[in-house]
């Protein structure tokens, strides 16, 4: 199994020749949906689709909860299936 590499990366360890600190997959899935979650598609300067795009209509005032939360919920699942394989489909279909 593959090693998954904490964040923030700390680079020192990389210039000291050392080995960069690990952290499990768990882990990893956690700190992959808060960045998809609180990032805006756009603010990624590697891949412009990475990220959340339900905060274009964060302040639109005239969004009733229901279409809001289905946004969120469309957003999320796009996002989560393009970016996040190691979280199984199962566990948010």
């Amino acid at each position: 199994m593959p090693d998954n590499i904490k964040l923030p990366i700390r680079f020192h360890h990389f210039f000291d020749n050392k080995k960069l600190p690990v952290c499990s997959l768990l882990d990893s899935v956690y700190r992959n949906l808060h960045l998809i979650i609180t990032t805006v598609p756009g603010e990624n300067k590697t891949d412009e689709h990475y990220g959340s795009s339900f905060w274009d209509s964060d302040y639109d005032i005239h969004l009733n909860n229901d279409v809001r939360k289905e946004l969120i919920i469309s957003s999320l699942k796009n996002q989560i299936s393009r970016y996040e394989k190691g979280l199984p489909m199962l566990y948010w279909m």
